[in-house]
């Protein structure tokens, strides 16, 4: 169970909002329903389970790969200096607008570079008439190893999203892919995130670009503290918050099957 889809409907801006509820508490009725007719259920972050209740749950999170991002590799790929990456599904609820319009108001000379692809193309159209386009670069859809190039090249990791029901629970994995390239992030300030994070971020209210602009030119006028915040998040994750650990306990799972 990789999300929790009941939370998920709760957004959906292409589901009236008065069946919103409905229909996840529906799918909530039926994902208990289903859990308990698996020989295992494996969630990918820890309060996925608060829903499945009466199920027992193997939590297996979802962190990035050491051979990915090893600290020999991120610190050999070419510095883009004053790049700003954001990786994942490009929506509105992912707060790509507010992303788009802080770089226009940042005073630092940066550009966002926007690895993904657009789940609605009118969306997109909207944020080229935003100020900030000029200074954004949309690369698309990228591989694995070119999204580990681009992060390892940026200054510094773009984490916005926005306040949803289940974005304030979720394991957001892009944190710790920025965190293995030793980068300093830029997140939304929900306290789940705070608890993730260990405080190696700067927290933004994702609904205010102005603050996000500040917070770009934060790390652009302090670099060594930047920099120091990045490689603290990279001790983390090389640490312990890395597949290479988690995939320890799902092999073990395996093996208690007959």
């Amino acid at each position: 169970v990789h999300e929790d889809v009941a939370l998920q409907i709760m957004a959906k801006p292409w589901i009236a909002t008065y069946f919103r509820k409905i229909i996840g508490q529906t799918f909530r009725v039926f994902e208990r329903f289903a859990s308990k007719q698996m020989s295992a259920v494996v969630i990918a972050w820890a309060r996925i389970g608060n829903g499945l209740v009466g199920t027992d749950c193997t939590l297996i999170q979802n962190f990035p790969s050491l051979q990915e991002f090893s600290q020999g590799y991120a610190n050999n790929v070419a510095q883009d200096a004053d790049s700003i990456v954001y990786v994942g599904g490009l929506t509105e609820e992912r707060g790509l607008r507010g992303m788009v319009q802080a770089v226009g108001l940042a005073k630092a000379k940066v550009t966002l570079k926007l690895a993904g692809n657009f789940a609605v193309s009118a969306f997109q159209s909207e944020l080229e008439q935003e100020l900030g386009w000029k200074q954004t670069e949309f690369l698309g859809w990228l591989d694995r190893q070119n999204i580990a190039k681009t992060i390892s090249a940026a200054r510094v990791g773009m984490l916005t999203l926005l306040e949803t029901p289940n974005h304030l629970v979720a394991l957001p994995i892009k944190m710790f892919e920025y965190f293995a390239a030793g980068k300093p992030i830029i997140a939304s300030n929900f306290p789940y995130w705070r608890e993730l994070s260990g405080g190696n971020c700067l927290f933004v209210n994702p609904s205010e670009p102005q603050e996000i602009a500040d917070a770009i030119d934060w790390i652009i006028n302090h670099p060594m503290e930047a920099q120091a915040m990045g490689k603290r998040g990279q001790a983390m994750v090389f640490e312990k918050c890395n597949w290479e650990k988690e995939s320890e306990k799902l092999l073990a799972l395996y093996k208690t099957f007959k």
